[in-house]
């Protein structure tokens, strides 16, 4: 799809022209059958057409539901996360909650990771793709919080707006996922000794050493674009000599 700037500020002019024709009080008769162009790089157009990539883009979003993820570690619950939605756009703030109340392994600090790796099909591929997903790998956003004692824990991470949305080709795919690392201990010690305790106060303090361990998960996101220069990367067709 090509966007042509300057038919796009002279369309803008004509329709603020009208406006000024019309402002005492006639109706504008917009055709919205017309192509109209978007994302200059001084003005935003607002397409009509429900099928365009953007309101396709934008009406998913915001139709996707709330959804929890039971994070479990060899069959016991570790916490269970909250996401409002598991569909965004390039700009979004991905906002959700880590839940420990019924937790049977408790957890002493969570590390949230916004990331996304390439997928590249195994015939073409020269290496493993565990070491591709690890040479690709790109952290666009993180959120560490210390939660020992704590029931409930929040966070909020944007999605830059300069980043590549989800795509994939017959032997590339870039996929975006939160990724989950866990401090956790085990069930039967805690790290804090008791020391004194009355009526109105306990004392406690930490212990000198204690085993934890590490425990990580992905959780699989989808990021649309928001504009089709985002999205357009190349042609409708184009084609790549794989060597």
């Amino acid at each position: 799809m090509n966007v042509n700037l300057d038919n796009n500020r002279e369309e803008f002019i004509d329709y603020v022209a009208k406006l000024v024709q019309c402002s005492d009080g006639v109706k504008l008769d917009m055709d919205s059958k017309k192509d109209e162009k978007r994302d200059s790089d001084n003005y935003v157009f607002v397409e009509k057409d429900v099928s365009s990539l953007t309101n396709m883009a934008t009406i998913i979003s915001k139709n996707a539901r709330k959804v929890n993820f039971d994070i479990c570690k060899n069959n016991q619950r570790v916490a269970q996360l909250c996401l409002l939605k598991t569909l965004y756009r390039l700009g979004d703030i991905i906002t959700g909650t880590l839940n420990f109340i019924d937790a049977i392994i408790p957890s002493y600090q969570v590390s949230i990771t916004l990331e996304n790796n390439e997928l590249i099909e195994s015939s073409i591929a020269n290496r493993p793709q565990q070491q591709i997903s690890r040479l690709t790998r790109k952290i666009h956003g993180e959120h560490h919080e210390f939660c020992l004692n704590a029931s409930r824990i929040s966070f909020a991470i944007s999605i830059p707006t300069n980043c590549t949305p989800d795509f994939a080709t017959t032997g590339v795919k870039l996929q975006w996922n939160l990724r989950l690392e866990f401090i956790t201990g085990s069930k039967n010690d805690y790290p804090l000794m008791p020391l004194n305790a009355d009526e109105r106060h306990h004392y406690y303090q930490a212990v000198e050493d204690v085993n934890v361990e590490t425990f990580d998960c992905s959780i699989p996101i989808k990021v649309y674009p928001t504009s089709c220069e985002s999205a357009r990367t190349f042609p409708s067709q184009h084609t790549f000599r794989v060597t």
